[in-house]
């Protein structure tokens, strides 16, 4: 599960920081990889026909609907590099990141892993969508 906010530079005593960790603990995380790059701004564009974007840093994109959230950014492949190839999408609400990935996913380009053991290309994971499963597959 990828961090929603670099790690706030509070005291980690303060309530703060406490209910951040409350809520990442909810989390889930749908992973893509692609063979190219991902662009954060070619996806931003798909999105922003279907929703209004948070304001965020330029590294990550924040899709809100009916008070849930799915955070999109580039994995970290170390302190300051991230891979361009393979995205986080961090949610608490299956249906939005669903909507989500039938958004941007349909492509057989992108491999979409649930990590709960279902990864497939993304036109295949959009086909199951589609067809009544949960991103969880439940």
């Amino acid at each position: 599960m990828g961090w929603l906010t670099d790690p706030p530079t509070q005291d980690s005593s303060s309530d703060g920081w406490r209910n951040i960790l409350d809520y990442t603990q909810y989390m889930n995380t749908v992973i893509i990889r692609a063979t190219k790059e991902i662009s954060l701004d070619e996806l931003r564009t798909s999105l922003a026909h279907e929703w209004s974007q948070l304001k965020a840093r330029p590294d990550r994109l924040v899709i809100e609907e009916s008070n849930s959230r799915v955070y999109i950014y580039h994995a970290r492949l170390d302190s300051e590099a991230r891979d361009p190839r393979q995205l986080f999408l961090d949610y608490s609400s299956q249906e939005l990141v669903k909507k989500v990935i039938l958004t941007i996913g349909d492509t057989p380009d992108y491999v979409i892993d649930n990590d709960n053991g279902t990864a497939m290309p993304g036109n295949h994971f959009v086909v199951w969508l589609r067809s009544g499963n949960s991103v969880l597959g439940r």
